[in-house]
C-alpha cells in the first residue's frame, strides 16, 4: 500500500508546478527512480507530454526527442494497441532499444538501465507514465511503485478532464456567438468534438447515447453546410 501522506501530497499538488517534482521524489524514495516522464497518445499520433522531471539537467532534450521521433521505436509501444480499457505494465531494458541514437540519448548517456512503464489504454488513446532507473535492473519495484503510478495516472487523467472542460466551455461560447442557429445540444456536441473528445466520451459527458451524439453532430453540420469538424474550426479562427 502507498503511504497515504504521499497520496495526499500528490493530490494537493496535482494542479501546481511542483507536481512533477513531487512525483519524482516519491518514485525515487520508493524504487530509486531518477527520471519520470508521462504522456498522452492518440492512435497513430505523436505523444503529448504531460509530465517530466529528472535529477539530470538534460531531461527536457530527451523528452522532446522521444515525443518527436523515438516513441516510434519504443518496445513498450506494443502495449498501446487499442483496447476496451485496460491497464498495463512494461519493463524495458536498455538493450531492448534497437535504434542506436535512441538507445544512446535516452539510456546510455544518462546511464539508465531500464524504464518501468505503467499506463491505461482504451480504443482511442493511452496514458503512460514511465519511471527511469540507473539502479539494479533486478531489484524489485514493489507494489508501492505500482500504487504510486495508479495515483499519478488518475490525477493526470483528472487534470486533462478539467482542461478539456474549460476548453469546451470556451468553445461553446464562441460557437454560440458565431452560430446562434444551433441548439444547445448541437453546440455542446460540437464543442466537445473540437476539444478532442470521442463520440463515446461526449456521450458520457452529456449523459446521452453515443448514437445521439452522432445525430446532433451531423445535424449541426447539415444546418451550417459543413463537411466535417475542420470546416467548423475554420469559422472559429477566422
Amino acid at each position: 500500500m502507498l503511504d497515504p501522506n504521499i497520496s495526499a501530497a500528490l493530490i494537493d499538488a496535482a494542479h501546481s508546478a511542483r507536481f512533477a517534482t513531487l512525483v519524482l521524489q516519491s518514485a525515487h524514495s520508493l524504487a530509486g527512480v531518477d527520471e519520470v516522464f508521462a504522456y498522452r497518445a492518440e492512435n497513430g499520433c505523436r505523444p503529448e507530454q504531460l509530465l517530466s522531471s529528472s535529477v539530470l539537467a538534460d531531461a527536457p532534450t530527451r523528452a522532446s526527442l522521444y515525443s518527436e521521433r523515438f516513441y516510434r521505436h519504443d518496445p513498450a509501444g506494443r502495449a498501446l494497441k487499442p483496447s476496451a480499457g485496460r491497464g498495463f505494465f512494461e519493463r524495458v531494458a536498455s538493450e531492448q532499444i534497437g535504434p542506436r541514437e535512441y538507445r544512446a540519448i535516452c539510456f546510455e548517456r544518462p546511464r539508465f538501465v531500464e524504464k518501468l512503464c505503467y499506463g491505461w489504454r482504451d480504443r482511442e488513446r493511452s496514458l503512460v507514465l514511465s519511471f527511469y532507473r540507473r539502479g539494479d535492473r533486478g531489484a524489485p519495484t514493489g507494489d508501492r511503485l505500482s500504487a504510486l503510478a495508479t495515483v499519478v495516472l488518475g490525477l493526470l487523467a483528472r487534470r486533462q478532464s478539467v482542461i478539456a472542460l474549460s476548453l469546451r466551455m470556451r468553445l461553446e461560447r464562441h460557437i454560440a456567438l458565431r452560430h446562434p442557429q444551433l441548439t444547445l445540444r448541437e453546440r455542446q456536441v460540437c464543442a466537445l468534438t473540437l476539444a478532442g473528445s470521442t463520440s463515446e466520451e461526449a456521450a458520457s459527458e452529456l449523459g446521452i447515447r453515443q448514437a445521439t451524439v452522432l445525430t446532433y453532430r451531423q445535424r449541426a453540420y447539415r444546418r451550417l453546410g459543413f463537411g466535417d469538424i475542420r470546416d467548423f474550426l475554420e469559422t472559429l479562427v477566422d
